[in-house]
């Protein structure tokens, strides 16, 4: 496919939502037993540990957090206690104004200790976040709290269908994200060590790109068929808030019952319009009457090879005694039932 130089953004977005969206087909896993799916992260953003983290702890508190403190994330097995870590936080930047363990409001977890902290003075501030905390020759990372103020972290995943060339491969692939939004991280998935084009991208949708005449514009809006720029191709994706897949015609922006294409399909049941033989309503479907206790005992006293049930146990070498009781014997109720149920249900 080519795409004219000329092309706005909105007509590269009417070519792809006019495209199928080819859906991945997962392969279960006893079948892929031998070759299990590993993925590599080719490229990550030094920014994306730092918003991942403040995002978390927004999430927490529900709220804001206090603007010019330094969020800080330790290990559960570095300090015995909280106020061990806040005393190396004091020693190492400065003194402290306030602090709140983030991780203690949330639900119970070992993985990290979150501080938000705020000190005295705004030396003590840069000295934090730019130094942060070593604590057995192990600095650990610290980042302001305002890193994340009004950023959507967007994680997508991608089937790329072309096969692009491997010079410059990972500047081509962020060259074409970045019109989408600021690229945080790209990992690869492979199946045996061979990459099929299956890709997860974390983008910051909130960040626009500069064009050739460095005239800033907000993101390409995403969409179920990303434009590739640098290879000239569309990549299917899915992604939280996608649009719905019709999964007759498989375009997005409708559904099924709504579907234009499914609507000149002809019933060969029913003659009708708008769905298949499959799924027509208006199909009769035969009735299969089951044979009762009674009918089955009266069959087998007259020897009749009517009861289709009766010959396949003729014909076969189990010992009839054993399966069931003679029906002179039997006379009601649940044994009657058992007769009926074990004797040629079974």
């Amino acid at each position: 496919m080519s795409i004219s130089p000329d092309s706005t953004w909105a007509d590269i977005a009417a070519v792809g939502n006019a495209k199928k969206v080819l859906p991945y087909i997962h392969v279960s896993d006893k079948t892929d037993s031998e070759f299990k799916i590993s993925s590599t992260i080719i490229y990550e953003d030094e920014c994306l540990e730092a918003l991942m983290l403040t995002k978390k702890a927004l999430s927490i508190v529900n709220q804001k957090l206090t603007y010019g403190s330094v969020f800080f994330s330790f290990p559960a097995a570095v300090f015995q206690h909280r106020v061990e870590a806040y005393r190396a936080i004091q020693s190492q930047c400065g003194p402290i104004h306030g602090v709140r363990p983030i991780s203690f409001y949330g639900a119970p977890s070992d993985s990290n200790m979150s501080l938000e902290v705020k000190f005295l003075n705004d030396d003590s501030t840069t000295k934090a976040i730019t130094s942060g905390v070593s604590v057995k020759d192990k600095t650990f990372k610290r980042f302001p709290t305002n890193f994340s103020d009004n950023n959507t972290l967007v994680h997508v995943k991608l089937s790329v269908l072309c096969i692009p060339d491997q010079k410059n491969y990972l500047e081509d692939l962020i060259s074409s994200l970045s019109y989408y939004g600021h690229v945080l991280q790209i990992k690869e998935y492979s199946c045996g060590g061979y990459f099929e084009g299956q890709m997860s991208v974390i983008l910051n949708t909130v960040v626009g790109y500069t064009d050739e005449d460095d005239e800033y514009h907000s993101s390409v809006p995403l969409s179920n068929n990303l434009y590739l720029s640098e290879w000239d191709c569309f990549a299917t994706t899915t992604f939280k808030g996608a649009r719905s897949v019709c999964h007759w015609c498989h375009v997005a922006s409708h559904i099924r019952s709504e579907c234009l294409e499914l609507a000149k399909t002809k019933c060969f049941a029913c003659h009708s319009n708008g769905h298949t033989a499959k799924f027509c309503k208006s199909r009769k479907r035969p009735v299969v009457r089951q044979p009762v206790a009674a009918e089955v005992s009266q069959n087998i006293d007259s020897g009749s090879t009517d009861c289709p049930d009766a010959n396949i146990l003729s014909d076969s070498d189990t010992d009839i005694s054993d399966v069931f009781k003679s029906p002179e014997i039997v006379s009601q109720g649940s044994e009657a039932s058992k007769f009926a149920t074990t004797g040629f249900l079974s």
